[in-house]
């Protein structure tokens, strides 16, 4: 009976070993959100609780000023805002520095940096999974409305994520190798947050000023992960938007990821 348990044991400690950890990008993005929140009672939820307190007093002041005191809507639209917002804040700033933060894995191993891009995606596709308890509280307080377009986020989120992948490989070049440029990004975050509708809507802006939201790319990446958490429709820009943006993402980065990450040692 013993040697059978002991036996039982053995064998899923031996599957174990070889699906989930010889999968290193798992074990770099799992060990970095542990590293970071050491110590922590509630870890990676310090960031949901810092959107949801952000949420709270937008829609406060917010609701008065664009007279939204009656539209329940509106609650759920900047919440689903900023969780969307967080994301690609991280893509633009931690995630586009994901060699400089992985530095000593380069400098003291011979890892494959693709395992770095993988591993910092999946650190924050852990987070913004913390984040979706906000839009779960929200639901249950009746600001969010479940449809038959919400299943839609299981099509959108992962062609977004799989997107940022490249993204994130391009960025973390450029960041090495142009050490102002991530100070740049830093310093535009703040007037893209608000230039982007995140807390304002679409329909608020009339004449050429339209221009500010059709021909901003964060506004359909934001769209296509607010709409369906609505349970709203995703248009059909909003369509072509993610199709393009993950031809170009991949095209681009293997065009140029393999060609300039040969000098990449030197930099850091």
């Amino acid at each position: 009976m013993n040697q059978s348990i002991s036996t039982a044991i053995q064998i899923y400690r031996n599957l174990f070993s070889n699906q989930i950890f010889k999968k290193t990008w798992l074990v770099i993005g799992y060990i970095d959100i542990v590293q970071s929140y050491r110590g922590s009672f509630l870890g990676p939820l310090w960031i949901t609780l810092s959107v949801g307190i952000q949420a709270l007093s937008i829609t406060y002041i917010y609701t008065q000023l664009f007279n939204k005191g009656g539209n329940t809507d509106y609650y759920g639209y900047v919440v689903c805002g900023l969780i969307s917002w967080a994301w690609i804040s991280a893509l633009l700033t931690e995630m586009g520095n994901v060699f400089i933060i992985y530095s000593n894995y380069i400098k003291t191993s011979n890892i494959n940096i693709n395992q770095l891009v993988w591993a910092m995606a999946w650190k924050h596709t852990i987070i913004f999974l913390h984040n979706l308890v906000l839009w779960f509280c929200y639901l249950i307080a009746g600001q969010i409305n479940i449809t038959i377009y919400t299943l839609y986020i299981f099509i959108t989120l992962p062609i977004l994520l799989i997107s940022s992948i490249p993204i994130i490989g391009i960025l973390g070049l450029f960041y090495a190798r142009y050490r102002d440029i991530p100070k740049l990004v830093a310093s535009l975050l703040t007037i893209l947050l608000f230039i982007t509708p995140i807390f304002w809507q679409i329909d608020q802006l009339t004449g050429v000023r339209k221009y500010i939201y059709q021909l901003n790319p964060f506004y359909y990446m934001i769209q296509s992960i607010r709409a369906p958490l609505m349970g709203n429709l995703i248009t059909e820009s909003n369509w072509w938007f993610l199709l393009i943006y993950f031809i170009l993402s991949w095209t681009l980065a293997a065009s140029l990821f393999n060609f300039k990450s040969r000098n990449l040692v030197f930099w850091l």
